[in-house]
């Protein structure tokens, strides 16, 4: 019996998932202050003049913490929503070899996670630290928000967030690898195109999910994406739709930049640091080299990297 070593099979989706985490979280740390001004902006539920305007009023009355509300729950959370997506997209990808429909599937089934998210993310950017007014933390606001309109609150908003992230990833996806593929401009610069991509072609569903999102759930002023759209359109005009443009590409771009790049680091990592602790602890055991020799069995070929680690690891204690 031949005891070469075949290639370990360490599924896709165990290390898209940590790097997916880690994507979530470097994409928040990166772009949350754009995104605070963001949301103000495009809201209906605050009045600003425009992203500078919100700024400087943010600041004077409300101090740097309201540029930061509404960020631990994001960065408790998001990793999980990033990986959800990157685990989707690589599994519909494997599945119909399509770019654009693998992130297009991916977008849609993750606004399953995403939009609970984006409901407490939302209302908390927008609650004003002033005087004498008492900030409300995220448990807080968590619990209000269930109290008052049941579970289903946490996918208000969900008609407009699908559309959105629907057409968005797929063109995100497919911009990315397109970049990368070309091998002309760093990684990070290929994110960032990525995102703005994203925004450009959805800002206009961006700012009617914003608003459906933010408004006072109970009298709200929309009832769905349409009526919104149309509304904005009439009252502000068609650059009314594209309200708030500026920080949003500032904070997609910086913040897909540090998530994409940190995806592609740790995915690349972390299958490699897994292999060779594999490798190692296999080399060291018996069962190790049991595994080993059926490399070519087709029952060993059903035991994936995450088993035979867990195999190895039992042996050794």
């Amino acid at each position: 019996m031949s005891t070469d070593r075949a290639p370990l099979f360490l599924p896709p989706g165990a290390f898209t998932f940590v790097a997916g985490g880690g994507a979530g979280v470097a994409q928040v740390a990166a772009e949350y202050p754009f995104d605070t001004v963001k949301t103000r902006v495009q809201s209906t539920a605050l009045s600003y003049r425009g992203p500078v305007d919100c700024i400087v009023r943010t600041f004077q009355r409300e101090g740097v913490r309201a540029f930061y509300q509404g960020v631990t729950p994001r960065l408790l959370t998001y990793g999980v929503v990033k990986s959800t997506l990157f685990s989707i997209y690589e599994r519909a990808h494997g599945v119909c070899g399509s770019t654009a429909l693998a992130g297009a599937m991916a977008g849609a089934v993750n606004t399953l996670v995403s939009c609970p998210v984006e409901i407490i993310k939302s209302k908390l950017q927008i609650y004003q630290r002033l005087p004498g007014k008492v900030y409300d933390g995220p448990l807080q606001r968590a619990q209000a928000l269930i109290a008052a309109h049941g579970w289903g609150v946490w996918y208000r908003g969900l008609s407009a967030q699908l559309a959105r992230d629907t057409l968005g990833y797929a063109i995100l996806f497919t911009v990315y690898h397109t970049a990368k593929q070309l091998n002309v401009l760093p990684v990070p610069v290929c994110g960032g195109m990525a995102g703005v991509a994203f925004y450009l072609s959805t800002l206009w569903i961006d700012r009617a999910k914003t608003i459906l999102q933010t408004q006072d759930f109970a009298a709200p002023q929309y009832a769905s994406m349409r009526a919104c759209l149309l509304d904005v359109a009439k009252r502000e005009g068609m650059v009314g739709l594209y309200r708030g443009c500026v920080p949003t590409l500032m904070k997609t771009f910086v913040g897909q930049a540090a998530g994409l790049v940190a995806y592609d680091v740790i995915s690349q990592g972390v299958g490699k640091s897994l292999h060779h602790l594999i490798l190692v602890l296999e080399a060291q055991t018996p069962i190790g080299v049991a595994l080993l020799r059926f490399n070519t069995d087709d029952v060993s070929a059903s035991l994936c990297g995450w088993q035979r680690l867990g195999c190895v690891m039992l042996a050794l204690m």
